[in-house]
């Protein structure tokens, strides 16, 4: 009787050890993590620090797609029209808008040079999240 409550005990705080240790990791593992920052230059080679996470179509990439992109597909270009939101989403679909900005898929567009790193990103943490028209 005496070594099955030993036994028993053991079982008990191998347990609770382990209980701890999963919590531990589990509630440990996404605290204090923050939105990826990539550092990019201005037009005067200064450090500018861009916030990927808060892309939204309404607020980034609407923008960044008409800067970039309307001289060669704006209304009725043969190169495809990209400059609202439906017609954006089906080249996202695709997976082109993705595959041309980093040039996996074709040449890297915009044809003038590859876009920065923090619109690149952003955009591509927007197409993860669903590419929203938000």
């Amino acid at each position: 009787m005496k070594n099955l409550l030993i036994i028993k005990n053991l079982n008990l705080n191998y347990f609770c050890l382990l209980a701890i240790l999963l919590c531990c990791t589990n509630c440990t593992k996404d605290k204090g993590k923050k939105p990826e920052q990539l550092t990019n230059t201005n037009t005067n080679g200064a450090p500018v620090n861009c916030d990927t996470i808060t892309f939204t179509y309404g607020l980034k990439v609407k923008e960044i797609i008409n800067a970039n992109c309307s001289n060669c597909h704006s209304q009725g270009s043969s190169n495809g029209y990209l400059l609202d939101y439906a017609s954006l989403k089906t080249y996202v679909t695709s997976g082109e808008l993705k595959g041309r900005l980093n040039g996996t898929t074709g040449s890297v567009m915009p044809p003038s040079g590859k876009l920065n790193n923090c619109d690149i990103k952003g955009i591509e943490n927007w197409i993860a999240k669903g590419a929203l028209n938000n």
